[in-house]
């Protein structure tokens, strides 16, 4: 059987039937064969495409888990900073309150010494002065001794 194929611009040209099954399995393949490489560019495109996406996603994930690490190191930092003023601030109060029962005890110690160093001094100016007077009162008492003395014999004097 003869049937009438259009194949190419004006021209017609008639086939037999495996004449017409080889012009279309050659036609197919052609467009296949176009198909395929247009497949085949769409196909990278698309890989392309698809890949960007994917790098683009994976970055901004990849910024978010930073900004949430570095959040969360700043938050360790803030915290580690805390507890270490306040374990210094802990450590200097410490330090001053020994130093102050050190200083304290220090003080203490001074003013006993210095008191007994005094009631030493005082001890021995009132012994002094005890002697002074003891050594006056018998410097008067021999006045007196001799003053009446003196008296005596010379109303002894006068009575004679």
């Amino acid at each position: 059987m003869r049937r009438s194929v259009f194949y190419g611009g004006n021209d017609v040209e008639k086939f037999d039937r495996e004449s017409a099954s080889i012009l279309i399995q050659s036609a197919a393949r052609g467009y296949l064969v176009r198909f395929s490489k247009h497949r085949k560019e769409r196909l990278r495109l698309a890989n392309q495409a698809a890949m960007r996406v994917q790098v683009m996603t994976r970055q901004y994930l990849a910024r978010r888990k930073l900004r949430e690490r570095r959040t969360h190191f700043d938050l360790q930092t803030k915290s580690a900073l805390r507890l270490q003023c306040l374990a210094r601030t802990w450590i200097a109060r410490h330090r001053r309150d020994e130093l102050s029962e050190r200083q304290h005890s220090a003080v203490k110690l001074q003013n006993t010494w210095r008191r007994r160093v005094a009631n030493l001094v005082v001890r021995e100016a009132r012994q002094e002065f005890a002697a002074a007077c003891l050594q006056r009162a018998f410097m008067c008492f021999r006045a007196r001794e001799t003053c009446n003395a003196l008296r005596r014999s010379r109303d002894r004097l006068r009575c004679t």
